[in-house]
């Protein structure tokens, strides 16, 4: 605004009384008349002013000055002016008028904040002129603060000043040093060790900035690679393990990245994060090569049944191959098969989950070739041998034939009416109508059985031996032998060891053959 101002006066000073004439004031002063020039010539504080026929009295008005409030966005102006003056701040939004306390301090609250341009303000005071500021141009409010986010293990020193990145003031000096007056929060829990995520507020003169502080576990996490087979399920527990804060790691509270399609052949890499930790694996699925192979099985009834048998070869996961049945090897025993009832039965053989099945067959029981084994020798009339169990046995002597049949262990046992001659025996056997089967022919032998014994003689009072008796013995066969076996039986007759002198008769017998030995006991010489 353009102002014109005195040209001509003239000034008396007495006794505190200023006089001033032929003022000219000129100009266009809108609504507000300037008394700068008097403000300029008079330094009292106290004085009386005669403008024309009108007279001021007071303190004298200043100019405003506006100290505060500059920047763009602010809803507060501050200044200073004459004590009590009226300021009249013209902001970018409009006019707000305020009065200057007792220290000449004013603030201006404005309704909106301030936007690019410039602002001023005139003061006035005690009816003197309006006296104006200078203008002050709004800047751009370059005000920043930025922090930025914190994470800690639990047990770890904490700072929230290390959230702290950097601000820049109003005019945009950048500062990466936390100022004294930056305040900050400190929520509960985070000192406590309790995990979790805090939200740290800082503020630094009304500008506010959040930072989270995010507090882990102490977390150890442990992981290996794996190998799998075409079929089999996956677990994540074969490949991961570890500790939270020295308690053993829920593997579900984790995140797994990475899938393993347990049917097809390939390496897929899997992921395992627990908050912070992360770690990776690979999982091998490769082709499952298991294999059972068994074989089916026929027994007749009271054969000795092995159903490991059953089990010709298996191949593991990886193709090696084994024909030794391995131990953990099940296979069922069904009802009847050990009941000897005949029948076929079928038997499951299960190993790693692969199972195989094998038919037992069992039949009646088979016939066998029977065997002659006693009486071989000439006048016998008791002959032995084995055949299947139950079968019949027709004995071919040589006085004629004897039909018999063998117990259940298989034995039988001819009796003929005539014994036996010199020639050729034999049996044939037959069982549940199966073909009759004949034995080997047997040659009947003459019996050379005999034992040889001589007499004794002792006195009353000798120490007697009955085995002394015994000379020797053949057997059927004609072999000798001059030693008493053991199973040749003799008698001790009453009163022989009762020292009473007299003959006394002992038999020998050994296979049925007898012989006596006269024992002569004599009265004590």
């Amino acid at each position: 605004m353009k102002k014109k101002f005195l040209k001509k006066y003239s000034i008396i000073l007495c006794a505190g009384v200023v006089i001033i004439s032929a003022i000219e004031l000129s100009g266009n002063m809108g609504n507000h008349a300037s008394a700068e020039m008097i403000s300029q010539n008079v330094t009292d504080t106290g004085f009386t002013t005669v403008l024309g026929s009108k007279t001021v009295s007071g303190t004298v008005n200043t100019k405003p000055v506006i100290t505060a409030g500059g920047f763009t966005g602010s809803k507060t102006v501050s200044g200073t002016a004459a004590p009590g003056a009226t300021v009249d701040l013209y902001a970018t939004s409009g006019k707000v008028t305020v009065t200057a306390d007792e220290k000449g301090n004013w603030t201006a609250n404005l309704t909106t904040g301030l936007t690019a341009g410039n602002i001023y303000a005139w003061s006035a005071l005690n009816g003197q002129n309006w006296i104006e500021s200078d203008q002050v141009t709004v800047k751009q409010d370059q005000t920043s603060l930025k922090v930025k986010d914190l994470t800690y293990h639990v047990g770890d020193k904490i700072n929230l000043r290390d959230g702290f990145v950097s601000m820049t003031d109003q005019d945009g000096n950048t500062t990466t040093t936390i100022p004294g007056n930056t305040s900050f929060n400190d929520p509960n829990g985070l000192h406590d060790n309790i995990p979790g995520v805090y939200e740290i507020t800082y503020v630094h003169n009304g500008i506010t900035a959040i930072s989270h502080v995010t507090l882990l576990p102490n977390v150890t996490l442990v992981a290996k690679d794996s190998t799998i087979y075409t079929g089999q399920n996956w677990n994540m527990a074969d490949n991961f393990s570890g500790t939270v804060d020295g308690k053993p790691l829920d593997l579900t509270k984790g995140k797994i990245s990475g899938t393993v399609d347990k049917n097809k052949v390939g390496v897929y890499p899997v992921t395992y994060t627990y908050e912070d930790q992360s770690k990776t694996v690979n999982v091998t699925v490769k082709q499952d090569q298991t294999s059972l192979k068994v074989k089916d099985l026929t027994y007749h009834v009271g054969d000795k049944i092995n159903l490991r048998d059953g089990f010709v070869s298996m191949t593991d996961q990886d193709g090696n191959t084994t024909t030794t049945i391995p131990g953990n090897t099940s296979f069922n025993d069904p009802n009847g098969l050990h009941d000897n009832i005949p029948g076929v039965y079928e038997i499951t053989y299960v190993h790693d989950g692969i199972t195989a099945i094998s038919h037992v067959t069992l039949l009646p029981m088979a016939n066998t070739k029977p065997v002659i084994t006693t009486g071989r020798f000439t006048g016998l009339k008791t002959i032995s041998g084995t055949a299947a169990p139950g079968a019949t046995v027709d004995l071919y002597a040589t006085s004629g034939k004897v039909t018999v049949t063998a117990d259940e262990k298989g034995n039988w046992t001819a009796n003929l009416t005539t014994g036996l001659t010199a020639g050729n025996i034999y049996a044939w056997s037959a069982l549940n109508g199966q073909n009759w089967i004949e034995s080997d022919q047997v040659t009947v032998k003459q019996d050379q059985t005999s034992l040889k014994v001589k007499d004794l003689t002792y006195h009353v009072g000798d120490k007697i031996n009955l085995r002394d008796g015994f000379v020797s013995m053949t057997d059927q066969d004609g072999n000798t032998t001059t030693t008493i076996p053991g199973n040749t039986s003799f008698n001790d007759p009453n009163g022989l060891h009762d020292n009473v002198p007299g003959v006394y008769e002992i038999t020998y017998v050994h296979d049925g053959i007898t012989a006596i030995s006269h024992v002569t006991l004599l009265p004590m010489t």
